[in-house]
């Protein structure tokens, strides 16, 4: 998993994850997921830049939804 505060795309995240797929694809259990910000120009006003920056709870979402796509492994 790669949580970074950039967009989701063309980011630091993006580069981390393709090298995990093309580096170590045999050995993981499931794809590498990313959480990242909304693909939105960030906000000045606090609550709008709140909104697309990611949060713990996006990060235990993808977290929950990656353990039970994994939990048929064990």
């Amino acid at each position: 998993m790669v949580l970074e505060d950039d967009w989701l795309s063309y980011g630091i995240g993006a580069e981390i994850s393709a090298t995990l797929m093309e580096g170590a694809f045999d050995y993981l259990d499931a794809p590498v997921r990313r959480v990242a910000a909304a693909e939105v120009p960030l906000p000045y006003a606090s609550p709008l830049e709140d909104a697309a920056l990611p949060t713990a709870k996006d990060l235990i979402r993808v977290v929950r939804e990656q353990l039970d796509a994994t939990s048929f492994t064990r």
